[in-house]
């Protein structure tokens, strides 16, 4: 993923509780929510991201992250490790 035109979703309420779901479901660390935006500050996103790396998922883990893509209307990335 370019950083450089990718900021996070805006999520609330139902949409927050989904992504909670998911990471539960999945045994991952974090759920991301991403959405493409012009006027995103480049290496914005990457301040984040530094010490995660993708999780490994099985094609029944990718169809959850897609019908979560396609509730929130985000693409969502699954992540393990620390948030600093």
């Amino acid at each position: 993923m370019n950083s450089n035109n990718w900021t996070f979703a805006t999520l609330a309420g139902e949409q927050l509780d989904l992504i909670k779901e998911g990471e539960i479901a999945l045994g991952v660390d974090y759920l991301l929510a991403f959405r493409q935006d012009e006027r995103a500050r480049p290496g914005y996103v990457d301040l984040f991201l530094d010490g995660l790396s993708a999780a490994q998922l099985d094609d029944s883990e990718v169809e959850v992250l897609e019908g979560l893509e396609q509730r929130l209307q985000a693409v969502v990335v699954a992540y393990q490790g620390a948030v600093r």
